[in-house]
This record gives C-alpha cells, structure tokens and sequence, in this order.
C-alpha cells in the first residue's frame, strides 16, 4: 500500500494523481489528514484542503482515509494502528500536513519521504513560497527527500528548479508548484523501482529557516523602502494589509513606480480617511515614509470584495 499524510493544498494534485495512476500498482492509498477544524459559531467544522478535494470530486470511496488532530494525542490504539498501517506501506510520502511525524514512525514504511517546496537546503520550515518571494529570489524549487527527525533536513532524492517571474505573489508560484510536484513524484517512483536512488546529504552549513507566517507579519510597514512593502505585498497575498484607525485594508497587487517616472501631473487628490494614499493622475499611490511610490492595482476594503484601484478611486475621490 501506500501512505500520503498532508492537509493543504500543496498535495492536492498529487492526490489526484495518485488514485488516477497508481491504484495499478497498489489495492489501497491511505490518506492521513487533520481533523476538520472548528470554524466561527454558527459554521460547520472545517475539511482540510485534501479532504475537500477528496469529498467534492466523490472519491472518499477510493481511499482509506484517517483524520487526527495530533499525532501526540493519539491514544494507544490508534497510535498502534497508524503504526500497522505505517509499517506495511511500500511509499509513505509527507506533504503540507501541518503535523510533526514521530521519530519512530519515520523508519516504519520501506520509504518515507517529503516533498517541500523549495531547494532545500534552503528555506527549511513552514513558508518557503513566502520567503522566497520576500528575499527577491528569482529561482525556488521542489525538492523530495527523505523525511527525517530535523525538520526538511533528510537526504535528498530528486529536485526540480522552477523560475519566479516577477509578476508572481505567493498564490500563483504555490499552484506552479502544485501542478509539478506529480511529475516530480513519477520520477522518483521510477528510480525508486529501478534501485537507482542516489542519496545526498543537504549542507547543512548552508541551509536557512522559515517560520510561521503570523498576523503581524502581515502588516505593511510604510518606514520600509518601497521593494520590501511590494514584496510583502506579493509574499503574503491575498492578506498583506495597512491600518489607520483601526480599519484594515488588504493590498493586494502592487507595482513599484519611481518618482520621476510620474510625467505630466495634472491633479493629485487626497482624502483624509486615507492618508497613506495618494491619487495622481487617476492612479493609486501609497507613499511610504521615505516619499518613495507604490502604485495600488487591487485592494480591499473591510467586508468588500477585491476592487481595482480605478473603481476604489471613483468611489472615495469624487
């Protein structure tokens, strides 16, 4: 058998993928997920992203799914069971579970790997995507390794280079990564059949970290220079945000202008319940604290949906 264990969206397509193309090669796929999590009162409790998937395209009949919300929680029965299961599965693959795997799980299945998404060892933890759109990088990855103790820090197996276009925010580079990572997985299955794995220890000298992206991560600094906030606003999409008041608005698409790129001013409007922005020439600006300008494109506004920068304009700046 084999054994996936993820809960968001970075191992959807491999999911898919594996109940399309591999139930040929194995009678039953295990899924191990999170538990739904409890939403707001008055809301149902919340699937994953893998177990969404799995119940809007009808196919809980095809796998054998098990949900936990910890691995630490489990009781003896179950931590028994999950270490049957473990034990007889050829391939145990790990990817976005948002769960530590106990260390003696690890050596239970013949093979147990983990698919991040980065070049590893670079960006180790839970926010690759974001860090690498932060720190400006052009090229990020996908890497299967084995999983191990140390967090992201297993042999490596296979890896796949992928470019970052500058127009890319964390969404769009995350669904690229998505649509790879099956391609990736066949590879890896092919060499893994053939006895041909090579294995090759990360340097860890050169490995660097990521953490958990929190609510004050979000927030948009207007003393930083105008690349970083562009940036930010592309790493953390949809959720980057400014407050004034106490009234939060999400910036969502961004483009960095120079000063001097700005010709022919013929009007500039202000309005005082926004006084990071600046409107000149009908265009959006938020001008940080070093008089530099980010041109908005999209933005929202507290229980609205997206507006372009335009219809926000037609509406505040009359």
């Amino acid at each position: 058998m084999i054994t996936f264990l993820g809960s968001g969206t970075l191992g959807i397509k491999l999911v898919h993928h594996l109940i399309n193309f591999y139930k040929k090669f194995y009678k039953t796929i295990n899924i191990i997920t999170k538990e739904d999590r409890l939403a707001n009162r008055g809301y149902k409790p919340k699937p994953t992203a893998i177990k969404e998937y799995l119940i809007r395209n009808n196919l809980l009949n095809e796998v054998n799914l098990i949900e936990i919300s910890s691995f630490k929680k489990l009781d003896e029965i179950r931590k028994q069971d999950l270490s049957n299961l473990l034990a007889n599965s050829e391939i145990a693959i790990v990817c976005d579970i948002g769960l530590i795997v106990p260390e003696n799980f690890i050596n239970l299945p013949k093979i147990f790997i983990n698919i991040h998404p980065s070049l590893l060892p670079f960006y180790r933890g839970p926010s690759p995507i974001e860090y690498a759109i932060l720190n400006n990088e052009k090229l990020t990855g996908i890497t299967i390794c084995l999983l191990s103790k140390e967090v992201d820090a297993g042999k490596i197996i296979i890896q796949k280079i992928v470019k970052i276009e500058e127009e890319d925010n964390s969404y769009t580079l995350k669904n690229k990564i998505i649509q790879l990572i099956p391609e990736l997985f066949d590879r890896f299955f092919k060499i893994y059949k053939e006895n041909k794995l090579t294995l090759i220890d990360q340097v860890n000298e050169f490995a660097t970290y990521t953490k958990k992206i929190n609510d004050q991560d979000l927030k948009l600094n207007l003393n930083e220079d105008i690349k970083t906030i562009h940036n930010k606003v592309k790493a953390f999409y949809p959720n980057a945000y400014i407050e004034n008041n106490s009234i939060r608005i999400k910036i969502q698409k961004t483009n960095i202008i120079y000063n001097n790129a700005i010709e022919n001013v013929k009007f500039i409007k202000h309005n005082p319940d926004f006084p990071f922005f600046k409107v000149i020439n009908n265009r959006l600006f938020l001008i940080n604290s070093k008089n530099e300008f980010l041109e908005i494109k999209e933005l929202q506004l507290p229980n609205k949906k997206t507006t372009k920068s335009i219809d926000f304009i037609n509406g505040y700046y009359k």
